[in-house]
C-alpha cells in the first residue's frame, strides 16, 4: 500500500484499511497484533508497505512488510537524523541499534552502500505470534532484506558491500564468500534484488531472491546449483502460471549444506484489469499444487 506520510503513526492507514478487509483475512485478534507493530513506527518510515497471509491455514491474521528507500525520509529517521518513536527502539533493542548504524552509513552519498542499496524491508512475523505480548517483542526483532543494484559489480566489490552490509546481516565471512559465489551463478538476465537475513526466525539461513529468469530456465539453473527438489514438478507448475503471470522470482535459503529444499516462488500478475476471475484463474492452478483454504480463497 501506499500511503500519505502526514499521519502519525502506521496504525492510522492500518485502521483506515481494517475496515475495508473481509474478515476471513483479517481479524479483531490480527489487527492488535499488527497495531503492536505499527504503533511504534512513524508514518514517515515508508510510503509502501503491504500485508502477508499465508493461504493454507484458516486463521485470519496476517505479517507485515515495510520498504525504506534510498534518498527517502524514511532513510534519514532510520539514520537518526531527525526525532522519532525509532529512536526508543534503537535505544531498547540491540537489533535496532544495528539498523541505525547500517543506515547512518548507507545514508552517505557516494558510498559503496549508497550506490548500490536501494532499499531496505522490514518484516515482522506477527502471524505467527503466540501471544500479542510476544508481538510486542517481534517489534525487536525484524528480519531484513536488502535491496542490491550490484549486477556490474566485480567479486572484490561485491565482497567489500557486503562486508559493509554485514552489521545489519549479521553473517560470518563464510557465508559471505559463498553469497558472492552464488550471485556469481545466476545466468542473465537474471539479478539478485533481494538478499535477506531472518533475524525475527529461529533458522538464520540467508534468503537470496533473484528475479529477471524466465520460467523456462529457472529448472536447469536450481539443478545446476544442486539443488534437490522436484524438478519435474517445478517446471509444470511454472509452464501452468506462465500464462497468468508476467514475471516470476525465485526465493532461496543458503544453508551450510547449500540450497534448501523448500524454495518459493513470487508471482507478479497483470493488474492492469482490477477483475476477480484473475483471483479466481490463478488460484485454480494454485489449488492443484499445494493448499488454500476455503476461507482465504473466499476472502480474497
Amino acid at each position: 500500500m501506499e500511503h500519505d506520510n502526514n499521519q502519525t503513526s502506521l496504525s492510522a492507514d492500518l485502521n483506515l484499511i481494517y475496515k475495508t478487509m473481509p474478515s476471513e483475512l483479517l481479524n479483531e485478534e490480527g489487527l492488535i497484533r499488527l497495531l503492536a507493530v505499527t504503533d511504534k513506527l512513524p508514518a514517515a518510515l515508508t510510503c509502501f508497505w503491504g500485508l502477508e497471509c499465508r493461504l493454507h491455514e484458516q486463521a485470519p491474521l496476517t505479517d507485515i512488510l515495510l520498504e525504506i528507500k534510498r534518498g527517502t525520509s524514511g532513510q534519514r529517521l532510520l539514520a537518526g537524523e531527525g526525532a522519532s518513536s525509532l529512536d526508543e527502539l534503537c535505544r531498547q533493542h540491540p537489533v535496532w541499534q544495528n539498523i541505525r548504524g547500517f543506515a547512518a552509513q548507507w545514508i552517505k552519498e557516494r558510498s559503496l552502500l549508497f550506490d548500490h542499496i536501494q532499499n531496505l524491508w522490514l518484516e515482522f512475523d506477527t502471524e505467527k505470534a503466540c501471544s500479542n505480548g510476544e508481538t510486542n517483542e517481534l517489534t525487536g526483532k525484524p528480519s531484513v532484506f536488502l535491496g542490491f543494484n550490484s549486477t556490474d559489480l566485480p567479486n572484490d566489490a561485491l565482497h567489500g558491500l557486503l562486508k559493509q552490509s554485514n552489521m545489519l546481516l549479521q553473517k560470518n565471512n563464510d557465508t559471505l564468500a559463498d553469497v558472492v559465489s552464488f550471485i556469481g551463478s545466476i545466468p542473465s538476465p537474471g539479478r539478485l534484488f533481494q538478499l535477506g537475513s531472518m533475524l525475527g526466525r529461529p533458522c538464520r539461513d540467508t534468503r537470496v531472491c533473484v528475479n529477471r529468469l524466465s520460467p523456462e530456465a529457472i529448472p536447469d539453473w536450481l539443478v545446476s546449483m544442486g539443488w534437490q527438489g522436484d524438478v519435474k514438478l517445478l517446471s509444470e507448475i511454472l509452464a501452468k502460471l506462465s500464462p497468468l503471470a508476467r514475471a516470476f522470482a525465485v526465493d532461496l535459503n543458503l544453508t551450510q549444506n547449500g540450497i534448501s529444499e523448500q524454495i518459493g516462488i513470487e508471482c507478479y500478475l497483470e493488474w492492469d484489469e482490477y477483475h476477480p476471475d484473475l483471483w479466481a484463474d490463478f488460484l485454480d492452478v494454485m489449488e492443484k499444487y499445494v493448499y488454500i483454504h476455503p476461507a482465504k480463497r473466499s476472502g480474497l
